[in-house]
C-alpha cells in the first residue's frame, strides 16, 4: 500500500511539474501570438498600401507590373524574416502573387 501511495505521489508530482511547463510554455506561446498578431495587422496595412499602388500601376505592361509588386513582395520578406523567423516570413509571402493576379488582374488605365 505505502509504494502505491509513493507511486502515486511522484506521479502527481511530474504531473504538476509537467503542468507548470506547460502553462510558462502556453504563455510565451500566447505572447508570440500576440506579436504575430500586431506584425499581422501591420502586414496587412501594408498589403492594403501595396494593392492601391499595384492598382495605379495596372495600365502598365504586366511584366512592369509584376516587377513593381514583386519588388515589393521582397522587401516585405526581408521585413519578416528579420523580424519574426524564416518560416513564418515565407508561410506569410509565397502564396500571394497569386492573390494579387486575382484581385487585380491588370483592370486597365485607372484614369
Amino acid at each position: 500500500m505505502q509504494q502505491a501511495g509513493f507511486w502515486r505521489s511522484s506521479y502527481e508530482g511530474l504531473y504538476r511539474s509537467y503542468l507548470s511547463d506547460l502553462t510558462s510554455c502556453g504563455g510565451l506561446y500566447r505572447s508570440y501570438l500576440s506579436d504575430l498578431t500586431s506584425w499581422g495587422g501591420l502586414y496587412r496595412s501594408y498589403l492594403s498600401n501595396l494593392m492601391q499602388k499595384a492598382q495605379y500601376y495596372c495600365w502598365t505592361s504586366q511584366r512592369s507590373h509584376w516587377s513593381f509588386v514583386q519588388l515589393e513582395l521582397n522587401k516585405l520578406r526581408t521585413v519578416f524574416t528579420s523580424r519574426i523567423g524564416v518560416n513564418t516570413a515565407s508561410d506569410y509571402t509565397d502564396d500571394i502573387p497569386s492573390s494579387f493576379k486575382v484581385s487585380i488582374d491588370f483592370q486597365g488605365d485607372p484614369s
